[in-house]
Order: C-alpha cells, then sequence, then structure tokens
C-alpha cells in the first residue's frame, strides 16, 4: 500500500506545477481545489441525432446521424457513485439539441436546398432532431465520467459510464444526478443554510473546457474566487445567485464552495438570458456565465431519488488533514492524512499532502531561565504558581492567532 501511495503522490506531483490554471495552494482557490479535487468528476456526454426537415419533408444527410460532444463538471455527493451536476448537460432539449440543428442546417444550406439568402438560422427552426428511440426528444445520449486524480480505484483520466438517474432543465432549477458504479468515494458536503448573503466570498471549481482525459494521466482542475454580487427569488424562495466573476470556462455545473468549505451551490445557467449573446439568440448562456444554484436544489433531487448526501468516513479524515495541514499543525495534519493513505484504497491527493505535512515546521518552544541560570523549555514546565499563570497566557495568544488565521 505504501508503494502504491508513492506512486500516485508522484504522479499528482509531476502534473501540479504545469497545470492549466492552476491556483496558488496558499491562496483560497489554490486550498478549495485541494478540498475538492478528489470528488470532481470531468462529464463527457456525446450525441447522437437524426435529423428531419419539416419544410423539404426529409431527412438529412440520407438519414445518417449527427454527432457532438459536449463537457461539463460534476461532483460526488455520496460515496457510492452518486455524482451531481447541471441538468443542461444532460438535457436532450438543451446545447447539444442546437449544435445538432446548427450542423444540419449548414448542410441543407451548402447543398442548395434552400434558395439563397435563406441563413442557417431560418433553416435551424425548421428542423427536428430525433433519436433512435426518442423520436422528436433530441438525440441520444451517452455519458462517461472521469476522475482527474486517483481515488477510490477511480485511475485518472479513465472514462465510466454514467447513468442519469434525473434531471430538471433550465426553467425548473438546471440540476442533474448521475450514477457509476463505484463505492467509497469521497463526497462534498452540501450546505445546509440559505439564503447566502451579498458580499459572500466563494469559490468555484471545474474543469476548462479545453481539458481532454487522458488514460491513466492526471489532470487538475481550475478555480475562481468571486463573491454573491445579488440573489434572484421566486415566490420569496431564493432561486440562485449571481456572481462578480464567472466560473472557468467549461465548468457548468462544478461546485461552487463558500466560506465553511461546503459546497453552497454550483455553476448553471441562468433561466432568463443575462449575457448579449445569450439576448440574440432568444437562450439561456451555460457557459461563461456568473450564475449559481443553491446546494438545496441538489438535495431536493437527491429527496426525490431515495439519496442522502453523506460525505463518508474518507473525506472527512481528508478534509481534517487538510485543515490542519493549512492551519499549521504539523502533527494533527500527518496522523489523518496517513490514515487516509494508510486505512483506505489510493488517494493521490491525501499523499501529496501527507508529503507536503511532514515538511511543516516543528512547533517552536520558547526558553525561559531556570532557577539554577540554564534555560529551560516552556513546555517542560511542572505547572504551578507563576508557570501556570505564563502557560495560560501563551496559550490564549497561540488561540488569538490562530483563531484570526485566515479560513479557506
Amino acid at each position: 500500500m505504501k508503494a502504491v501511495a508513492a506512486l500516485v503522490a508522484a504522479v499528482v506531483l509531476a502534473v501540479l506545477p504545469t497545470a492549466a490554471g492552476a491556483a496558488d495552494p496558499g491562496s483560497a482557490p489554490g486550498q478549495v481545489r485541494a478540498y475538492v479535487q478528489p470528488s470532481l468528476v470531468h462529464l463527457q456526454v456525446s450525441w447522437e441525432g437524426y435529423v428531419w426537415d419539416t419544410v423539404r419533408k426529409e431527412y438529412v444527410r440520407g438519414g445518417r446521424p449527427f454527432e457532438v460532444d459536449t463537457h461539463c463538471t460534476g461532483y460526488v455527493v455520496n460515496p457510492r457513485g452518486y455524482v451531481a451536476t447541471s441538468g443542461h448537460c444532460v438535457d436532450p432539449k438543451g446545447q447539444s439539441y442546437r449544435a445538432i440543428a446548427a450542423q444540419a442546417a449548414r448542410h441543407q444550406t451548402g447543398g442548395g436546398r434552400y434558395p439563397d439568402g435563406v441563413t442557417v438560422a431560418e433553416v435551424a427552426a425548421n428542423l427536428r432532431v430525433e433519436g433512435y428511440d426518442t423520436s422528436d426528444r433530441g438525440p441520444d445520449r451517452a455519458v462517461e465520467a472521469a476522475w482527474g486524480v486517483p481515488v477510490a480505484g477511480m485511475r485518472p483520466g479513465r472514462p465510466h459510464p454514467a447513468r442519469v438517474l434525473g434531471y430538471r432543465s433550465v426553467d425548473r432549477g438546471d440540476v442533474a444526478v448521475l450514477k457509476v458504479a463505484a463505492a467509497g468515494l469521497p463526497a462534498l458536503a452540501l450546505a445546509d443554510r440559505e439564503p447566502l448573503e451579498v458580499g459572500t466570498r466563494i469559490v468555484s471549481v471545474g474543469y476548462r473546457g479545453s481539458v481532454e482525459p487522458v488514460p491513466d494521466r492526471s489532470f487538475l482542475a481550475s478555480a475562481r474566487a468571486a463573491t454573491i454580487r445579488a440573489r434572484t427569488a421566486q415566490g420569496g424562495a431564493v432561486t440562485g445567485y449571481t456572481l462578480s466573476a464567472p466560473p472557468p470556462d467549461g465548468a457548468g455545473g462544478g461546485p461552487v464552495v463558500g466560506p465553511d468549505g461546503d459546497v453552497v451551490g454550483f455553476a448553471a445557467a441562468p433561466a432568463t438570458p443575462t449575457a448579449p449573446t445569450a439576448k440574440r439568440s432568444g437562450r439561456p448562456a451555460a457557459r461563461g456565465t456568473a450564475f449559481v444554484r443553491p446546494a438545496s436544489v441538489v438535495t431536493r433531487m437527491l429527496a426525490d431519488i431515495g439519496v442522502r448526501n453523506r460525505p463518508g468516513a474518507t473525506a472527512a479524515a481528508y478534509r481534517a488533514g487538510l485543515d490542519a495541514y493549512f492551519a499549521g499543525d504539523k502533527e494533527t495534519a500527518v496522523a489523518r492524512l496517513r490514515a487516509v493513505v494508510r486505512d483506505g484504497p489510493p488517494h493521490a491527493m491525501a499523499a501529496v499532502y501527507l508529503d507536503k505535512a511532514r515538511e511543516l515546521e516543528e512547533p517552536e518552544t520558547m526558553p525561559i531561565p531556570s532557577e539554577n541560570g540554564g534555560d529551560v523549555p516552556v513546555m517542560a514546565l511542572a505547572v504551578g504558581g507563576g508557570g501556570a499563570a505564563l502557560l495560560v497566557a501563551l496559550g490564549g495568544l497561540l488561540l488569538v492567532r490562530r483563531r484570526r488565521s485566515p479560513a479557506p
């Protein structure tokens, strides 16, 4: 087990300095990425659809299907392979439908089947995209999930089939829950408090649209800090938040982490277009939008399918180890992270931060004069009389300093 842990740690350390968009591990985005990376999932959705031209009464391209791939970010919400993401990522009537219709429209206009001057948009409006068994419901889809780093037996970059258990369109919450055949995965905790106040600092995490998983190769996510700029509500309930800065491009569906380290929401598409390009096209902007749905949307969908959000023991131990590491507590960090590496399946990020924790400096001791003129470390003093008061004062100082340390 130690040899395996060392190997996966070396793999991740090799990719850390060169990861595109990688945040500084000492910054808030870098710390949050360290927390969520083992639970983060890259989703690729392959779509295939036949296109019927309702004006010319024919299947486009002789009935051969059109294909398109889309990418999103997901995150584990239960150790038994349950993954949450945005609904528009798997909605057959969403982005993929429009992309296939646009391909078919270009084929029709370029083939001389329509008079000169007829635009691609005009033709696309008259096309119907169908799947093999989903006539008039959109294209067929196949979803694959890949982890960026080795964790719980999931090899990095290797695709795993994912089944869509349920989804809601953009106007109904823009959320989806998928299932991967796995167990013992580290899951993220969903926040149970809302609404978030305007000005709350958050960090959004996800895979860039340019990321292409390669079997047995690690790849890391990008993280971006922002603040809650405004809240949207309907019927008295908060339906989403706008941010001061958008999540990383291509990170749709990825988690948004609040000050307490829990997932407070996820990157989603707004029900009402906000970007100029969205207003012209008449559809929501799914990529690059600074809009977040609250975590309660995920909790409700999990309840609908009979699943609870449960981080699991491995995730809790890993998080406790990182808390200690970023607080400079070497002893606790090493103990917690070593337990994750030793007692569970390979966990690359735990192995990486275990090595980092071992490099932390030991706590300094403060020598004071002894009665015979020598220096005695404070930690070796017998507590009594003035020595007890000194220890209490030092403990209070350390406590104040630790409380004032910025939390990720």
